[in-house]
């Protein structure tokens, strides 16, 4: 609903392996006429499944989605995404807390992969809350890339296909 009051002229296609997930959204959206809502396995998007063959421009968001899947299916997801989207700016919403989520560089690497350039990213909330310094590591986490791969808890990372 953001995105539709935010971009009142864009077409929002929203996706979801789950039925139940879609089935929800469609009750939140309601009859919300430039919204679409699909369920499709991320690993087999396409522009056709989507209904996006004929847009002009897209933009991808992958939220949410990249850490539920194995290692190797990760590589074939992002792949996809590059080969069906080639001009397509990518924003990911992830934690990089390491262990069953990503790291920051192991992220990185996996998008430098496929042919995209990291550009720009923004922390969301850190890994610790610590009362008396946290507005000020909030605030050097967003330019310091040693501390946010450190500190950064969530975070929503630009990606731009290389030409």
């Amino acid at each position: 609903m953001l995105l539709t009051k935010t971009f009142p002229f864009a077409s929002v296609c929203a996706n979801d392996i789950s039925p139940v997930a879609v089935e929800r959204a469609r009750e939140k959206v309601g009859q919300c006429g430039n919204v679409k809502l699909c369920i499709q396995d991320f690993r087999e998007i396409s522009q056709t499944g989507l209904g996006t063959e004929n847009h002009r421009e897209v933009v991808v968001l992958i939220l949410e989605c990249l850490y539920y899947l194995g290692v190797g299916e990760r590589q074939i997801c992002v792949d996809r995404v590059r080969r069906e989207f080639p001009k397509s700016l990518v924003f990911v919403s992830i934690p990089i807390t390491g262990g069953d989520y990503f790291t920051e560089t192991g992220l990185i690497d996996l998008f430098t992969s496929a042919k995209y350039s990291s550009r720009q990213f923004k922390v969301l909330n850190l890994r610790n809350d610590i009362p008396l310094i946290h507005p000020i590591l909030e605030a050097l986490v967003q330019h310091c890339f040693y501390l946010t791969s450190r500190a950064a808890n969530q975070v929503v990372y630009l990606f731009v296909p290389e030409v």
